[in-house]
């Protein structure tokens, strides 16, 4: 008898281990993403596909109502929420973003853009496309600035925020080696 809850126990621990090693993991892809390197980025996209795999190979040999199955299916709701809260969220910084936009200072250049413009793309000249469209984007750049940092912080800060909760809350279960209540649910 004192065999078998050590061996239960033995089993437990082990379990606990391997969600521990995915919500690493997890949260390793997270901090990845907040560095501002299209290399980096590519390595947290790639690390974050592998949680989200990882998640549905471990609930899939996971003993029903375990610790490991109650985390794994915690873990992927939360990246395909998550991935839908995105959507929604960019959709809107577009919408912001277009309704605000000043485009005046790429007038110039889209006049000149368009005077060229049969010339450009029969010699197939994206250099000489950038040369046309360049002059201009310091201007719009500036001018639009703060639309350019509200929009992202539209489109990003609440994804960021339910990741950081969401990774929070189950770690915390995981680490005391309890279930998350509810893993179902979107909050």
């Amino acid at each position: 008898m004192a065999e078998d809850r050590k061996r239960a126990m033995t089993e437990e621990s082990k379990e606990q281990k391997k969600v521990l090693q995915l919500y690493s993991a997890f949260g390793a892809s997270l901090v990845l993403m907040l560095v501002p390197s299209a290399i980096v980025a590519l390595v947290a996209s790639i690390l974050f596909l592998g949680v989200l795999i990882a998640a549905y190979i471990m609930r899939k040999g996971a003993e029903p109502s375990s610790l490991q199955e109650n985390h794994m299916i915690y873990i992927i709701r939360t990246i395909w929420i998550g991935g839908l809260f995105s959507i929604l969220t960019m959709v809107v910084a577009s919408a912001y973003m277009l309704s605000r936009i000043d485009n005046t200072p790429l007038e110039p250049c889209s006049q000149s853009l368009m005077s060229n413009a049969a010339k450009l793309a029969e010699n197939e000249d994206m250099m000489g496309l950038m040369n046309v469209i360049k002059p201009c984007m310091d201007g719009f750049i500036s001018i639009n600035a703060q639309v350019f940092m509200i929009a992202m912080a539209i489109s990003a800060l609440p994804i960021l925020l339910y990741f950081i909760i969401r990774f929070s809350r189950g770690l915390s279960r995981a680490l005391s080696g309890y279930r998350v209540a509810n893993p179902k649910n979107w909050f």
